[in-house]
């Protein structure tokens, strides 16, 4: 599955998790560093990111929260910390599905995400 990595103080990275529920979970928790919890993200897209990463004292992330207020689903008062991981729509079956061509345009666009793939 196509995704999207967004580190702090960094532009995204596409990257590709694994097919297999569980091995994405486990692949999601390592990137984030812990326990993951869910965020919307604009063009029904989501976003995943650690769930304890204020309590961890992880580092802002500015391109993360400006995605988030994209959605209008952060208030102004709160930030996202550490990494996010970026996955496309839920399918039919209810699944999480590859981050779409349009959205990693979108992200270009915006300058989120490096040129070149």
């Amino acid at each position: 599955m196509r995704t999207i990595v967004l580190k702090p103080g960094e532009q995204g990275e596409i990257i590709e998790l694994p097919d297999e529920m569980e091995s994405q979970i486990m692949r999601l928790q390592e990137i984030v560093g812990g326990w993951i919890e869910h965020v919307v993200l604009p063009k029904h897209h989501n976003g995943f990111i650690n769930e304890e990463g204020k309590f961890k004292d992880l580092p802002w992330n500015h391109f993360a929260t400006e995605l988030c207020r994209l959605a209008r689903r952060l208030p102004s008062t709160e930030i996202i910390v550490g990494p996010m991981v970026i996955v496309g729509p839920v399918d039919n079956n209810g699944d999480q599905s590859s981050v779409t061509d349009e959205f990693i345009k979108y992200l270009k666009h915006l300058k989120m995400v490096k040129n070149g793939k």
